[in-house]
């Protein structure tokens, strides 16, 4: 091909095959563009197809040579000699370079280990800048190495050339510490360049060696079962089982952060810092000069479980082993699971079917629901169970609650804002067994407020019910514990008392006539009657107060109206009277607002006592429970039943 191509660019060819393609242009122009008179058209095309069908195969063919070119040249780069293949039926080209490692499987503690780290080079090329890798198991020791380390880790060797099919061995070796049946994973990684090629190849092995036994005998005994506010023993026992002396040793107790140890013996070491301890853990270290072979020692710790323990908990005991740089590994751990009673005794409050129960009004009944639950695998004997309830205005307590109409089918002990059942209220409280739930249910009323006016103070604080339920065991299967358990604690917030009065007068309290007409009201006549709303907020401020009624029948509006705070209007199209008031502070005093309306009535309303305004309806909103309050009155009409001197001479008479 380069042959054929340099012979067509000679100088000496280059005037002759200048003129000798021109002259083919010239003719291959005539055939497209000669017209059928034989005269050169340049404004049409398509009138050889056949030169159309040449140029396209001289272009076809051409890319093909093309290809073929860059395959050859491509060929020629990139050809390097072949290794030899391997006699499988797949044919699968070998490797370059193997990599392969040999290790002890299984090793105790502390023993020395060597790895003898096989590289060979299978090729006929020679291999160049190789470099070994090594990533060393925790607790790895290094001791020595057959070449040298090339950094202050000891883990980058540079190794020599390998040689066409030569193969090379390097050892490392160290001590390996680590937990009985942990498996410890050394990482090879060897870089290198062929000879003839400028990119780096890697190869990469891996060793894993079990250690079957620990130098260290490590144990942590002590109470599994724990509940607050009662002291625990807990023992460490450490022993070398090893024949040789063990030095720089030290345990470390990790424990939960609500164990507040009071003794130990020996003494811990302060001040000593340890990373990664867990979250809501603390930890002691007790340091271990020489342990000798077979040699013993025991660390007694004493603490008490404060505060509530709702998850089951561990103790976790280490010891560790130290190098020449005062690093420390783990050779030996040992766990202790710690059950929380607590956590197995649910005990939970709902009111009125939530155990987050919206405000309530007083007068108002609350159901209460308490569910308690043995979740363990021991009974529970000689259990009782309390009920709390209490009312406070800001921080006075303050009663509020009916205690004297209480609804209770166990019986419960009332005293002092409290319930109380026992074995002898509820049976099965002498021996709750295993896996066994119950349920006590009682309802309690609260005082209405005209009860209870004198009690609270406008203006001084929320009203709120707090309520919560506690169980105290006093035996887990045959062992004494004393123990308490608390439920859920229940705040409800009481809405503002918002009275709320409808009012039909002829007469006012002070029996001054504020109506006129006719009283019964007569055919043909109109009778004049008054009609007040009265509201009083007693203890919370509340905000977008509206009271609205539809005036009813023949009932008309007089246009006649008063009114102490906010708005008063009408709607002639709804015939519908609107009270509003943007903000009500609280007050132990009502506030007014009336208007008038008359009625005339005819024929067919005799012996009738006629509508004069419909159901009036207030909305608001308590501005600190954030609840909507919704009162009625019901209708009003001419019998004014509110009007002691009128009051039932509302039948029309003729």
């Amino acid at each position: 091909v380069i042959n054929i191509m340099a012979n067509f660019f000679k100088k000496d060819d280059r005037k002759e095959k200048f003129e000798f393609k021109s002259k083919k242009i010239k003719d291959d122009l005539e055939k497209i563009y000669e017209n059928e008179s034989g005269e050169l058209d340049m404004e049409h095309l398509e009138k050889n197809p056949k030169g159309r069908l040449r140029a396209f195969f001289s272009t076809l063919f051409s890319c093909l040579f093309l290809v073929i070119v860059f395959f050859m040249v491509g060929w020629l780069i990139f050809n390097r000699p072949e290794s030899e293949q391997k006699n499988n039926p797949e044919s699968k080209i070998q490797k370059s370079v193997v990599l392969t490692v040999d290790y002890p499987t299984q090793i105790h503690s502390g023993d020395e280990v060597v790895y003898k780290i096989k590289y060979k080079n299978q090729d006929k090329v020679k291999m160049t800048k190789l470099q070994l890798l090594v990533s060393y198991p925790s607790g790895f020791i290094f001791e020595d190495s057959s070449v040298k380390p090339n950094n202050e880790y000891k883990n980058v060797f540079l190794l020599s050339d390998l040689k066409p099919f030569e193969e090379k061995e390097t050892r490392i070796s160290g001590r390996l510490i680590g937990k009985e049946k942990e498996i410890k994973a050394l990482l090879l990684s060897l870089s290198y360049e062929p000879a003839n090629f400028s990119s780096e190849f890697q190869e990469l092995a891996t060793a894993n060696i079990t250690i079957d036994k620990a130098i260290i005998e490590l144990s942590l005994d002590g109470k599994k079962q724990i509940i607050p506010q009662k002291d625990f023993d807990y023992l460490v026992n450490i022993k070398n089982s090893s024949e040789k002396d063990i030095k720089k040793l030290r345990l470390v107790l990790i424990y939960p952060n609500i164990f507040k140890i009071k003794k130990t013996d020996p003494e811990f070491t302060e001040n000593i810092k340890i990373e990664d301890i867990p979250f809501e853990s603390e930890y002691k270290v007790w340091y271990l000069e020489n342990l000798k072979p077979k040699e013993e020692r025991k660390i007694k710790i004493s603490g008490i479980f404060e505060g509530e323990i709702l998850r089951d908990l561990n103790l976790d005991a280490k010891v560790e082993l130290g190098d020449e740089k005062e690093d420390y590994g783990v050779i030996a751990e040992s766990f202790l699971d710690l059950k929380s009673l607590q956590k197995n005794v649910v005990l939970k409050l709902i009111v009125n079917g939530s155990e987050e129960p919206k405000s309530v009004n007083f007068g108002d009944n609350l159901s209460y629901s308490l569910i308690y639950e043995n979740k363990g695998e021991e009974d529970l004997k000689k259990v009782k169970l309390k009920a709390i309830v209490k009312a406070f205005q800001g921080e006075k307590e303050v009663d509020i609650i009916d205690w004297d109409n209480i609804k209770d089918e166990n019986k419960g002990i009332k005293k002092d804002g409290e319930i109380l059942w026992t074995g002898n209220e509820i049976l099965k409280l002498n021996s709750f067994s295993s896996k066994e739930e119950g349920q006590v249910d009682f309802f309690l009323p609260l005082k209405k407020m005209d009860e209870i006016n004198s009690i609270l103070e406008p203006g001084q604080g929320n009203v709120l019910i707090k309520s919560w339920a506690e169980m105290s065991i006093d035996e887990l299967g045959d062992e004494k514990i004393e123990m308490k358990v608390k439920s859920n604690e229940i705040s409800i917030p009481i809405n503002t008392n918002l009275e709320f009065k409808a009012e039909a007068r002829y007469f006012n309290d002070d029996n001054i006539a504020v109506g006129s007409g006719p009283v019964p009201p007569k055919v043909g006549q109109t009778t004049h009657y008054r009609i007040f709303w009265k509201i009083k907020n007693t203890l919370h401020k509340i905000k977008n107060l509206t009271v609205r009624a539809k005036i009813e029948g023949r009932a008309k509006w007089s246009n006649k109206k008063n009114v102490e705070n906010g708005e008063l209007n009408f709607n002639p199209q709804s015939k519908e009277v609107v009270w509003t008031i943007p903000e009500l502070e609280p007050n132990s005093e009502f506030i007014e607002s009336d208007f008038e309306i008359n009625i005339t009535p005819e024929k067919e309303d005799v012996n009738k006592i006629l509508i004069l305004l419909g159901k009036s309806t207030l909305k608001a909103e308590d501005e600190e429970t954030k609840t909507n309050i919704i009162s009625t009155f019901k209708p009003l009409t001419t019998d004014i039943e509110t009007d002691p001197t009128m009051s039932g001479r509302g039948l029309v008479e003729e």
